[in-house]
C-alpha cells in the first residue's frame, strides 16, 4: 500500500471514529448504557459483515488472515482478552462521557492519555507482561505531559463552573484518557504475539456486548427507525469501518506521518459536535484544548524520528 493510499484511510478512519459523539448523541429514548450496547453490538455486526466480504472478495487471503491472527489469540490469549477489556472499557468511557459531559471536550481528553502513559506502562510490565519492551521516555516528552496537563486542568477547572455538569460525565472522560493509556501498551503487546491492531475493535466489541447486554433486560432501550439508523453510525460507521481505516492508514503511513495524522481524530470530533450538536466552550475550555493538540501536535513533530511512544495506537 502507498503512503499516500495510506494518509487516506488514516484521515477517513479519524473522521469516522471522530464522529462516534455524534452519532451516540442521535440515538434517543435510551437509557446511556443501552447506547454503548448498541455500540458494541452494531460494530460486531459491522465487523462480521465485513468478514464475509473479504471471503467473497478473496478467500485465500480471508482464510490466511483469520488462520494467522487466530492462531495467534490462541497462543496469548490472556493479552488478547485483556487487550479487548481495556479496549471495551476506553469506549465504554468515552461514550459515557460524549452523552453525559461533552463532545468535543472528550474527544480532546482520550488524548490526554500520554500524561499516563509512563505510569501505566510500568504497571503492566511489572504486573501482566514483564517481558514487554520498555519505551524511552525523555525530557521533552515529560515536559509535553506537563503542558498536556495544564491544558486537561484548564478544561476541568471551566467545566466545573457549569451549574448543568455530569460528575459522572466528566470523570468517565477523565477516565478514557488514563485507560486509553493502558491500551496503548496493550496494543503493542498484542502486536509483539502477532496479532493484527484492528483485532482491538474484534475483542473490544465482544468484551464490551457481553458487559453491557445485562443493561437491555433492565433499563430503557428503544429501537425505533431512527434510533437503528444512527446506532448504525455509531457501530459500523464509526467504531467498525472508521477503526479498520484508522488501523491499516496507520500501519500503512510513514511512521514519521502517522502520528500527526492521527490529530485529526480530535479535531473532527470537535468540529463534527460544533457542527451538529450545537456544543460551544468557553474560552478557558478552548485554551485547554489548543494547549493540549498543539504541544502534543509539536512534541510528535519534533520527535517524529524517533521511536517515540506516543505513535502507539
Amino acid at each position: 500500500m502507498s503512503n499516500r493510499k495510506g494518509a487516506t484511510l488514516l484521515f477517513i478512519g479519524c473522521l469516522l471514529m471522530g464522529s462516534m459523539g455524534t452519532f451516540a448523541n442521535f440515538v434517543q429514548g435510551t437509557h446511556p448504557l443501552n447506547i454503548l450496547l448498541m455500540r458494541y453490538g452494531f460494530a460486531l455486526a459491522g465487523l462480521l459483515v465485513i468478514l464475509l466480504m473479504q471471503f467473497i472478495i478473496s478467500t485465500d487471503k480471508a482464510k490466511q488472515y483469520v488462520s494467522l491472527n487466530w492462531s495467534a489469540a490462541k497462543a496469548s490469549p490472556k493479552v488478547y482478552l485483556l487487550t479487548g477489556l481495556v479496549s471495551a472499557l476506553v469506549m465504554a468511557t468515552y461514550v459515557m462521557g460524549t452523552l453525559l459531559f461533552s463532545v468535543g471536550l472528550s474527544v480532546v481528553m482520550l488524548y490526554t492519555a500520554t500524561i499516563y502513559l509512563p505510569f501505566t506502562e510500568k504497571i503492566i510490565r511489572r504486573y501482566f507482561i514483564p517481558n514487554l519492551k520498555r519505551s524511552t521516555f525523555g525530557s521533552r516528552y515529560y515536559l509535553s505531559s506537563a503542558i498536556n496537563l495544564l491544558g486537561l486542568l484548564l478544561i476541568v477547572g471551566a467545566s466545573l463552573s457549569d451549574t448543568k455538569l455530569s460528575i459522572l460525565g466528566l470523570i468517565s472522560a477523565l477516565s478514557s484518557g488514563f485507560l486509553f493509556s493502558i491500551l496503548m501498551v496493550q496494543v503493542r503487546a498484542m502486536k509483539g504475539c502477532g496479532i493484527d491492531a484492528e483485532h482491538t475493535l474484534v475483542s473490544g466489541a465482544l468484551v464490551g456486548f457481553t458487559l453491557f447486554l445485562p443493561a437491555a433486560f433492565m433499563l430503557p432501550i428503544s429501537f425505533t427507525t431512527y434510533n437503528i439508523f444512527a446506532a448504525s453510525g455509531l457501530g459500523v460507521l464509526a467504531t467498525a469501518i472508521g477503526g479498520i481505516f484508522y488501523f491499516k492508514g496507520f500501519s500503512a503511513v510513514r511512521p514519521d506521518l502517522a502520528p500527526l495524522l492521527a490529530y485529526f481524530e480530535p479535531i473532527f470530533g470537535s468540529m463534527l459536535a460544533l457542527i451538529f450538536l450545537g456544543e460551544r466552550y468557553s474560552l478557558l475550555a478552548v485554551a485547554g484544548v489548543i494547549l493540549i493538540i498543539g504541544t502534543s501536535f509539536a512534541y510528535t513533530y519534533l520527535t517524529r524520528s524517533e521511536n517515540s511512544p506516543q505513535g502507539e495506537r
